[in-house]
């Protein structure tokens, strides 16, 4: 059985074996979860994107030990290519290739934040649905966070998402 926690903690405070942060490749300086990781590790991941090691590429992902400096022991930066071409067509191939490095890293819980791709909430309640049904390929993930803001962890309860009955939910606000 996987578990779903929705959560308004501070990202950074989630202890889980990997944070995952998005980054398109024509935004910069980073925004969102990564600006956030990226300030917690003293600029570490804008220097390797100035370094030209990271690009921000469609399906291109980094790897960082956080050395302590955030709960998660690893942070994986996953590029989503240009601003202007990731939609929501591309999430089914975004959530295959993420939950495939994942378990190929053998993390049994991760945290990712969909509000930092989608700002329009009926694309992230799809984006959310599709890593879902994704999971049970997946058998060595255990747990998946999602750190949301209150107004969407709000509306999953409201609209009674269903993710299946293989899947345990909890609400973290």
């Amino acid at each position: 059985m996987h578990h779903l926690v929705f959560s308004s903690k501070a990202f950074d405070k989630i202890p889980v074996d990997c944070a995952v942060v998005t980054a398109f490749s024509n935004h910069i300086p980073l925004t969102g979860n990564a600006a956030l990781l990226d300030w917690r590790l003293n600029g570490r991941i804008s220097r390797l994107i100035m370094d030209g090691r990271f690009k921000g590429g469609f399906q291109e992902a980094m790897l960082l030990p956080s050395e302590g400096r955030v709960k998660p022991p690893l942070i994986m930066v996953f590029g989503l290519g240009s601003s202007g071409q990731f939609n929501e067509s591309l999430i089914g191939t975004f959530s295959s290739i993420l939950l495939e490095k994942l378990a190929n890293q053998k993390a049994k819980s991760f945290l990712i934040s969909f509000t930092d791709i989608f700002e329009d909430r009926f694309e992230w309640r799809n984006a959310v649905r599709l890593l879902v049904s994704k999971l049970h390929d997946f058998p060595i993930i255990e747990d998946v966070h999602f750190c949301e803001t209150t107004e969407c962890i709000y509306d999953v309860k409201k609209r009674h998402m269903d993710f299946g009955m293989t899947m345990d939910v909890t609400f973290e606000l």
